[in-house]
């Protein structure tokens, strides 16, 4: 079995840590023929720095003490390049407890390992996000659950996970994860959609969620994961804002004298009805025209704005203008 491991370098060691013996897989990985390494000490696998603070011994110390030794650390073949490696080294003993040697099975994890190191980055920006990132089945039971999600919702991720997503959903919104389930079976992305969700003490929050499918590496959805931003204290700023427009509109419309915005060019922005009465101008009229067209002849060599940022009172002309003359 050991001469047919392809993928594993699998090597005895005497009590010393010298080579006695050497599969094929381990002449795969390490480049050595199994003439050139029985008899040389297992250290020249080893980077320079770990043989010079003695790192090779110390595993067999720790295996010899516990039984095992296991590590993913930097190894060297042959031809002196260097590689990512899963180390087991293993102490044989007999009856009596006496060591006899060391077993060592070496995985080269090289191509493995910058996708390890993008999933550890990636695992902890989701955990540390604010955003809830939360992932389930296409069934809608939660399959991992993260620290946004907590904070969000308050529920801890051994209450979350294995429940159902409904949970959180407000019971007037019962057809509202079935749809978004349906869209992601069809392969589709559902993106920043806005809705209520409800907090474990029962607070409803206004939420942003954006739900993605997760396929396999055949393609196949298995999954989906969703990013849930808390939005309610912008929809409660959207709303004060929109209320103080709305006062600001009836408070404009109904002052009982005439009142505008101007911009510094003359043009009107905004006309209340009390100045198209005292103008004389239908709101869409006034609109078209100028500060300059209703100022007074006399006034027309002041500075507009002056009279925009000013206090002044219009010397109206007592008819409307129709032509330039």
């Amino acid at each position: 079995m050991v001469q047919g491991l392809k993928d594993y370098a699998v090597c005895i060691l005497d009590p010393q840590g010298r080579v006695i013996s050497w599969n094929p897989g381990a002449q795969h990985i390490k480049g050595y023929r199994e003439e050139e390494i029985l008899g040389q000490h297992f250290s020249v696998f080893y980077t320079e720095d770990d043989v010079e603070q003695g790192h090779p011994e110390k595993e067999l110390l720790v295996a010899t003490r516990e039984g095992r030794y296991e590590e993913e650390g930097v190894r060297v073949r042959k031809d002196g390049s260097k590689f990512w490696a899963d180390v087991t080294i293993t102490a044989l003993k007999d009856e009596a407890d006496d060591l006899r040697g060391f077993a060592t099975v070496t995985r080269d994890i090289t191509e493995r390992r910058p996708m390890e190191e993008e999933r550890a980055r990636l695992a902890a920006i989701v955990e540390s996000s604010d955003d809830a990132i939360i992932g389930k089945t296409l069934e809608g039971i939660i399959t991992s659950w993260n620290n946004g999600a907590e904070k969000i919702y308050g529920y801890s991720a051994e209450e979350a996970v294995g429940q159902s997503i409904s949970m959180l959903v407000p019971p007037e919104r019962p057809n509202e994860i079935p749809r978004i389930l349906e869209s992601l079976r069809r392969g589709e992305k559902v993106d920043h959609f806005e809705t209520v969700r409800l907090t474990k003490d029962g607070r409803r929050l206004d939420i942003s969620l954006t739900v993605s499918p997760i396929k396999n590496s055949e393609g196949d959805i298995i999954g989906a994961s969703t990013i849930a931003r808390d939005i309610t204290e912008r929809k409660h700023a959207e709303e004060a804002l929109r209320e103080s427009e709305e006062r600001f509109r009836a408070t404009f419309e109904q002052a009982a004298v005439g009142v505008s915005h101007v911009a510094l060019d003359g043009r009107w922005i905004r006309v209340n009805q009390k100045l198209c009465d005292i103008l004389g101008y239908p709101r869409g009229e006034l609109l078209s025209l100028t500060f300059q067209d209703i100022t007074h002849p006399d006034d027309l060599d002041r500075d507009v704005g002056h009279f925009c940022t000013g206090c002044w009172k219009a010397r109206r002309i007592p008819t409307r203008r129709r032509s330039a003359t």
